[in-house]
């Protein structure tokens, strides 16, 4: 078995899965429905290499049409993630996403064990259902091209033409960030015209160096939203 996983359909057999180095699942297709799983990480490090800075997902949300489109605010669709077991006696995440959108995303009835402060944590969640999960998921807002080395993040905090959706069916482990102010460092955009951000981001040449790319971005997302 080779890891991480990609997840592109269907995945509901109730199945263990174990001795993942990196990422175990990549969910990264439209209509996905990933159940009954018990992942399980029995590791103590952080990191096979020691290096505690660099973070392993249970479940990732990350979108691959396109090359490097989630920090390109790309959408993935339709997603189910319920009655999963995911256990770590070390800091592993458990389902994480920090770059693109989602909308209808369903997190139902997961059962999280981790030392990791992001059990449940994904940014660029337009509409949801999140109930019965053992942990609280945290939603932060979208971030436009990840955070390119010697710059800091640039959120969205609203949209002009679309919206950040009250979490439906949610208990009240939810910490609903997405409107926030996340940093006096970062930079905050309100009223976000995604539809005209991406035509401009169709335009520009597409570099071989994604730290290039994600600063482009970042430049360009300035033009479509306000401070």
């Amino acid at each position: 078995m080779t890891f991480p996983r990609i997840i592109t359909d269907i995945d509901t057999d109730r199945e263990i899965i174990t001795g993942f180095k990196n990422d175990c699942i990549h969910v990264s297709n439209h209509h996905v429905q990933l159940q009954n799983k018990s992942i399980l990480d029995l590791r103590s490090i952080t990191h096979p290499g020691g290096n505690k800075r660099h973070h392993i997902d249970f479940i990732q949300l990350i979108f691959k049409h396109i090359k490097w489109g989630q920090y390109a605010l790309m959408s993935l669709d339709d997603i189910l993630i319920a009655d999963n077991f995911l256990y770590s006696v070390a800091h592993r995440n458990g389902i994480f996403s920090s770059d693109g959108l989602f909308t209808n995303l369903q997190l139902i009835n997961n059962t999280i064990v981790t030392g990791s402060p992001h059990a449940i944590n994904i940014g660029g969640v337009l509409s949801a259902v999140i109930i019965g999960n053992n942990v609280q998921a945290t939603l932060m807002p979208a971030r436009v091209g990840g955070r390119p080395e010697g710059l800091n993040n640039v959120w969205i905090n609203s949209f002009i033409d679309r919206n950040y959706r009250d979490i439906l069916n949610s208990d009240r482990l939810i910490n609903d960030r997405r409107r926030d102010h996340i940093s006096d460092d970062d930079i905050h955009l309100n009223n976000f015209n995604l539809s005209d951000f991406h035509a401009e981001v169709r335009t520009i040449p597409y570099p071989d160096d994604v730290n290039d790319y994600c600063a482009t971005l970042q430049q360009v997302a300035l033009n479509h939203g306000s401070i």
